[in-house]
């Protein structure tokens, strides 16, 4: 560490509570840290194998503003919360111990529950220890990868601040689906280049996700009027209308999608409306069970297709259509007790046994 620029500082626990020994050592940091040479408002933590118990604890518990990195090796503990404001770098031990590898394994589902920002880094061949005992490409790489993490979350940035241009204010908005600010961004683009296809394209999706489906739907169909040939509009405007009631059009717009490669299970759900709209509950079916082939799937896309194959007349199928939609998680026994498109099972002794299964 000090080969690549850094102060460590390693310290003796003083008795059986290790936790107050960390709070203790960046008091100390933060009160003397100066004499040393040491910036104590960037400060970043290390613990290995059972002292990850403790600093675990120090850096998801603590309020310390100066803490801003943490690494921990082979181990893992308890925390009440995961901190949003600390990225964390998690190495485990591929041959470690049983125990230990319960520890980690508890940790990681929790990490992705919070979604915090750690990241998680797997050596398969190393020992715990690794660092000191293995000296193989897999852990140095993971030391390199170590020190890189500190520099990124440490080291003080280089340069002046990115200029933050209104295209790059909109691309951001977009990517992070903040739909309100990615609509006001691009239509404020759009005024200034009102014929570009990309920007008015992106406007009507935006609009569209910011539930102003009107005006969406206007600013798409502008855009493929001048040019535009984006799958994404295609499934947009394919969207717009069938849940406008122009079932044929939205299908074949969908479809454009579709055969540019640019679908999901929720493009063949959107079809399959569609075709439900005009009454062709075969051809909805097999759409339902497309989208549920492509994924990704939902409770609703089972439910559905119950509904298709019911109102086809296909009542085995129906009632197990049912069945795995309310194994998957679809609980609305009101909904389904009133829903019409199921009024040709509804007699039937095995869907009054769901319906009990749901009181």
């Amino acid at each position: 560490m000090a080969a690549s620029g850094y102060v460590a500082v390693t310290h003796e626990a003083r008795g059986p509570d290790p936790n107050a020994d960390i709070v203790s050592v960046m008091a100390y940091l933060e009160a003397n840290g100066a004499k040393y040479g040491i910036d104590t408002t960037r400060i970043g933590l290390w613990a290995c194998s059972a002292n990850v118990r403790a600093g675990l604890a120090y850096a998801m518990g603590h309020p310390d503003a100066s803490l801003k990195a943490a690494v921990f090796y082979y181990g893992g503990g308890d925390a009440a919360t995961l901190r949003a404001d600390v990225p964390v770098l998690l190495v485990r031990a591929g041959k470690d111990s049983p125990f230990m590898s319960e520890l980690i394994g508890r940790l990681t589902p929790k990490i992705t529950e919070s979604n915090a920002p750690w990241t998680v880094l797997n050596l398969p061949g190393a020992h715990h220890a690794f660092d000191i005992f293995d000296d193989t490409q897999e852990t140095r790489d993971a030391i390199r990868r170590t020190i890189a993490f500190y520099d990124e979350h440490l080291k003080p940035v280089s340069g002046g601040a990115v200029a933050v241009t209104p295209e790059r204010e909109a691309l951001g908005a977009w990517f992070q689906q903040d739909w309100p600010r990615a609509e006001e961004a691009y239509a404020r683009i759009l005024a200034k280049e009102p014929d570009d296809v990309t920007v008015m394209t992106r406007l009507g999706q935006a609009q569209i996700q910011n539930h102003h489906v009107q005006d969406g739907f206007r600013t798409l169909q502008r855009a493929e009027s001048l040019g535009a040939d984006d799958p994404q509009t295609f499934h947009m405007l394919g969207q717009s209308y069938v849940a406008a009631g122009q079932y044929q059009k939205g299908i074949d717009y969908l479809n454009r999608a579709v055969d540019a490669h640019w679908s999901n299970g929720q493009t063949f759900a959107l079809i399959g409306l569609g075709h439900a709209g005009l009454k062709k509950y075969d051809a909805a079916a097999r759409d339902f069970e497309h989208a549920i082939e492509v994924g990704p799937v939902n409770p609703s896309m089972h439910y559905n297709l119950a509904c298709m194959y019911a109102l086809a007349g296909r009542k085995e199928e129906a009632l197990a259509a049912l069945g795995r939609a309310i194994d998957a998680g679809y609980r609305d026994r009101a909904a389904i007790l009133a829903d019409g498109d199921l009024a040709s099972v509804r007699d039937d002794d095995r869907f009054k046994e769901m319906m009990k299964k749901l009181s």
